[in-house]
């Protein structure tokens, strides 16, 4: 190809020079008499020089790397890289900021290849300028085990974006601050400012708000049936610190420090129906609660490459962070027939304290025929928690809609918890020769979880909580041990690779009651293999199907089986004979890229059957309270299909990109109720259109519609099954009619039958926007935002299991005014 490159190069020279001899000397007969040639003084002609301009294709495939031309999309002026990847075939961006790359999520965003702000992808994606980025290149997520390990593996489930910067515009400060003010006491304050240099860059993020984002709001979806978004009065303030550099030619180094504190005002209606057979029940509920949160995180990262063939991690990550609530909460029960049964008034409020710490050493290497690869881990975390909890609540119960029995609590709870954990894993992989391969694993894993919880009354002569109660006081001890060893012979060759996975898992977990001086004691034994077969049909497409066997202890709240009584009509106790659980998995993954055609077509299939599945054991006394534990159950299953369909056109200055997802899901579910087991069988249907036209840099219109149908059957008589559909449409858009001028807008429509007051099954929300640019380079914008244009925003949300329904409303940021202005500043130049 560089050959014949440069012969095009000399034709065109050739051609040039020809071109112009003859027309230098067509003018010179023409305009001068003829002369005798001076021969001791000749004329020197000077030539333009010539520049060959290859225009580079809009996406190429190198290897696993699909490689975007950044530069071959037009964007307005000081466009972000969200805006980028939005005109990227195959990248679709969700409502609720989600970010997927030919059906697989992106779960981290890097720069230049080197970290930036860790798993925090708004931090490149809302910050960075569009125009200092000249490929983006996108890989399936793996680390240096996953990269050189011989064994053969499953193919990542997500990927990683890394922004590669133009080679004269990856050095220097850049940085954009946003500040504004709104009607409703509304707020806005953030932004970020990144030195660029090599060896070290440095960023740093800040954010003070009182709004979701810096478009006042957002809408947002969710499976569960919600509608609308931002759930309570939110109040933020945070910030975070990135430093990578390089301290040695061998060593890079990665440190993330973020602070966070939340504060939320939240309003709650929540109406739960609870499945009894013939005997349903109602249960309301109004609370309002004031929560906040700060917490203080430090994570490093420090890599040594001694060579190629040999590489040390070195992971450590350390918090604090401190918790109060403030809860005041009214509840009624009542039979379907209206029947009063209980009421509940309640009043708490709490303080925690938590930390947590942990490091991470990983070694791998290669030989230099590179037949062979050893990778070891070693994990360690230990985490802390100290929480306090005054509780005081008035209970009256009914009979003949007549108070018949009236309780109070009055207490005050201390709780601790402590953990550690400990993992140490062993890969050794070999290639045998002709395609075959051999690998042997060994994961060994530590758990210790201790749990005090004591309740104290009140005295009802001195007001103190000196009183313990022991009956709701205990302590605990959890501690594991689990060996997996497994052996994987493999075969594999450029297109098609056979893998067979056998191995056991071995558990020793003793579960010790301290205050009753008991001890339970497990030991399980499990074979686990795993069997995956992965087949390449072409350079751009790929089919993957797996069966594995795993299984999981369960949670120490769940083993303990001290009453947590904080809610009296809603008791939990923990179950000390818990069963760990088992399951078995069969996975089948297929896609096909075609980058030329802007073609993607995505599908999977997920089936899994559980058995001892921990499930609540819900019973109810005469009075109407609640009494939850767990069990463990046999007979649960779930079944899952995906597909997702993308394609990308360009004509002229129109870009069209299309899309098309549908799912389809089937689960057999088992909750106990009053001691009975109820069987839900369960379906969902759902299908979505996303549709986008975009005119060079001018306009962009993205409308979607999705429809989802959800059916469930109960076996216990005189529980009614539930049947419902969601409609959801969205409009999202952007004009830009003239330079420096920019409207845009995005609208909802929302249906969910399953919402028992009519009205609100309905709901439309709409948010629009009006901007300007000033300035040489337009780098600072004035923008005025009109949130919830018609005031309808709401949170509401339905939740269907074994044992109940609920629909559950939250107040939500409404219509309001903001007026933000937003500065671009900074220069980029070569390194």
């Amino acid at each position: 190809m560089k050959a014949l490159y440069a012969g095009i190069a000399f034709f065109l020279a050739g051609y040039f020079v020809t071109v112009s001899c003859a027309t230098a000397q067509g003018r010179t007969t023409d305009s001068l008499p003829a002369t005798k040639t001076d021969t001791a003084h000749p004329k020197i002609i000077g030539l333009k020089a010539v520049e060959i301009t290859v225009a580079k294709p809009p996406f190429t495939l190198r290897n696993d790397t699909l490689e975007f031309d950044a530069s071959a999309i037009r964007l307005a002026a000081n466009a972000s890289v969200l805006q980028l990847l939005k005109k990227l075939p195959g990248v679709v961006i969700g409502s609720d900021g989600s970010i997927t790359v030919n059906g697989k999520p992106v779960t981290k965003i890097k720069v230049d290849g080197r970290e930036f702000f860790g798993d925090n992808k708004e931090a490149a994606t809302k910050y960075l300028p569009a125009d200092i980025i000249d490929k983006i290149e996108v890989t399936d997520t793996k680390d240096v085990a996953a990269q050189r390990s011989l064994a053969v593996k499953a193919p990542a489930e997500d990927v990683t974006v890394n922004l590669v910067l133009k080679k004269d515009k990856n050095t220097g400060i850049m940085g954009n601050i946003t500040a504004g003010a709104g009607s409703h006491r509304r707020y806005l304050a953030d932004g970020m400012i990144s030195s660029m240099r090599n060896p070290t860059r440095i960023s740093v993020m800040a954010a003070a708000k009182n709004v979701t984002d810096e478009t006042g709001g957002a809408i947002m979806m969710s499976p569960s049936g919600m509608v609308g978004g931002g759930g309570g009065l939110p109040e933020y303030n945070n910030g975070s610190i990135n430093i990578n550099t390089k301290p040695g030619k061998k060593l890079t180094l990665d440190v993330n420090y973020n602070y966070n504190n939340t504060k939320n005002n939240q309003t709650t209606i929540t109406d739960r129906l609870n499945l009894l057979p013939d005997n349903s029940f109602h249960n309301q509920t109004n609370s309002d609660a004031v929560a906040g949160n700060s917490q203080h995180q430090l994570y490093t990262n420090l890599v040594y490459e001694k060579d190629s063939l040999t590489t040390w991690t070195f992971r450590s990550n350390a918090g604090i962070g401190k918790s109060s609530n403030n809860l005041q909460m009214y509840s009624l029960s009542e039979t379907s027939g209206g029947t009063l049964l209980n009421t509940l008034s309640s009043r708490s409020n709490g303080e925690a304290h938590t930390g947590n710490g942990g490091s991470e050493i990983n070694f791998n290497k290669t030989s230099r025929n590179r037949r062979l690869n050893l990778n070891t881990t070693w994990k360690f975390d230990a985490g802390s928690k100290k929480e306090n909890e005054y509780n005081n609540s008035v209970n009256n119960f009914y009979t003949d809609n007549s108070v018949s029995h009236r309780d109070s609590v009055n207490q005050y709870i201390s709780s601790a918890e402590t953990s550690f954990n400990n993992n140490f894993t062993f890969n050794l992989s070999a290639s045998l020769g002709h395609g075959f391969v051999a690998a042997l694993d060994y994961t060994l894993g530590t758990m210790y979880n201790r749990q005090l919880r004591e309740v104290f009354k009140e005295d009802p002569v001195s007001g103190k909580y000196g009183m313990r109660d022991s009956a709701l006081s205990g302590s605990s001890r959890n501690t594991s041990f689990t060996h997996t060893p497994s052996v994987q012979l493999a075969w594999k060759n450029d297109r098609l690779s056979i893998a067979l996975n056998t191995g056991m898992r071995i558990l020793q977990q003793e579960n010790r009651l301290l205050w009753l001086d008991s001890v339970i004691k497990i030991h399980q034994q499990q074979f686990a293999p795993n069997l995956q077969l992965n087949y390449s049909l072409s350079k751009y497409g790929r089919l993957f199907t797996n069966y594995s066997i795993s299984s999981s202890a369960p949670s120490a709240e769940q083993l303990s089986p001290v009453v947590d009584n904080t809610n009296p009509l809603f008791m939990k106790v923990g179950n000390p004979l818990l069963k760990g659980v088992f399951t078995q998995n069969v996975a089948l993954m297929f896609y096909i890229y075609q980058p030329v055609k802007g073609f993607s077509f995505n599908l999977g299939a997920n089936g899994t059957v559980v058995r001892n599945e921990i499930v609540a054991d819900q019973r109810y006394d005469s009075l109407g309270r609640q009494i939850s534990t767990f069990q463990n159950v046999n007979g649960t299953w779930r079944m899952m299909v995906h597909g997702n369909i993308n394609l990308q056109k360009k004509k002229n200055s129109w870009t069209f990109n299309n899309g098309l997802n549908v799912s389809m899901n089937r689960n057999r579910s088992i909750g106990l109720v009053a001691g009975e087991e109820n069987i839900s069988n369960g379906w969902t249907a759902g299908a979505g259109v996303y549709f986008s036209v975009i005119y060079k840099e001018w306009l962009t219109i993205s409308p979607a519609v999705n429809v989802d149908v959800n059916n469930t059957v109960y076996s216990l008589p005189g529980i009614d099954n539930v049947n419902y559909t969601t409609q959801r449409f969205n409009l999202q858009w952007q004009l830009i009619p003239v330079k420096r001028l920019e409207l845009s807008g995005d609208m909802a429509y929302n249906y969910n039958s399953q919402v028992t007051a009519p009205d609100q099954r309905r709901y439309f929300i709409c948010n629009s926007a009006v901007a300007y640019s000033f300035g040489k380079k337009e780098q600072l914008k004035l923008k005025c935002r009109i949130n919830d244009l018609f005031n309808n925003n709401t949170n509401i949300s339905n939740i269907t299991t074994a044992t109940y329904t609920e629909t559950k409303q939250v107040n939500a940021l409404q219509r309001y005014v903001m007026i933000t202005f937003q500065y671009f500043f900074g220069k980029m130049g070569p390194q």
